[in-house]
Order: structure tokens, then C-alpha cells, then sequence
């Protein structure tokens, strides 16, 4: 989570850092977020943010520079869709779980023009929406 890396950042009081990682915690909670998934990534960003506030800045470029050349090579793989929204439209946690189990990964997701690979998803068995 960056926004854990960026109080680490900023915050140079340990006391300071934990008050802004609660205020955090509790904007998420108030959100929807459950304690038991929030809890382990919260202590998870928190480590591997002081480790990278440890590393030098060497480093830190030696691991962008890798960064960048993966993601180039990965991203001429990669489809964006961006969609018109419609609130008829299936949520987009379901076009995402449809997809992940066909290996496919959506961006914006929400337009009529995905409704063919989604019917048996539609409310209404399937009914075409829009």
C-alpha cells in the first residue's frame, strides 16, 4: 500500500506514523474493509515500507530500472477498455471474477459491448441489458 510508504516517508516519529497508519486503517474500515484483510496488509506495507526507507538510493534505482523493463515487455500484452458506464451494467466484480478464471484481466469493464462474453452472468437468465 503506498499510501503506508508515504506516512513512513513523511513521518519521522514513530508515534506519528502509527496515529496516521490508525486514521488510515479506520477511513478503510469505515469503507467496507474487513479488520481480518486490512490487518495483514496494513503489517505487510508497513515492512516492506521501512525496508525500502532503509535501502540506498542506488538500490532503489537498480530496482526501478528493473521494474520499468518488466513492465514494458508485459504491457504490449496488455488490452485496456475503457467503457461507458450504465447502471444496468453487471458490477464490475463480477465481469472480474468471470474473467480471472479465463485468465483474463479488465480495466474498465462496464459497456454493452461486453454483455455477449457475460450473458450467463446478467440478472434475468441472461437477458441482454442496455
Amino acid at each position: 500500500m503506498g499510501q503506508v510508504l508515504q506516512i513512513s516517508s513523511l513521518c519521522s516519529r514513530t508515534v506519528d506514523k502509527q496515529r496516521h497508519i490508525k486514521n488510515f486503517y479506520d477511513r478503510l474500515v469505515k469503507r467496507g474493509y474487513s479488520h481480518s484483510d486490512l490487518l495483514p496488509l496494513l503489517e505487510k506495507a508497513a515492512t516492506n515500507a521501512e525496508a525500502f526507507i532503509c535501502k540506498s538510493e542506488e538500490d532503489k534505482a537498480r530496482e526501478k530500472r528493473q521494474k520499468d523493463e518488466d513492465s514494458s515487455s508485459s504491457s504490449s500484452k496488455r488490452i485496456f477498455l475503457h467503457l461507458k458506464y450504465h447502471p444496468n451494467d453487471p458490477k464490475s466484480s463480477a465481469i472480474n471474477q468471470f474473467s480471472c478464471t479465463r485468465g483474463i484481466k479488465f480495466c474498465y469493464t462496464n459497456n454493452t459491448l461486453l454483455h455477449t462474453m457475460i450473458q450467463p452472468m446478467l440478472p434475468g437468465g441472461g437477458q441482454q441489458i442496455g
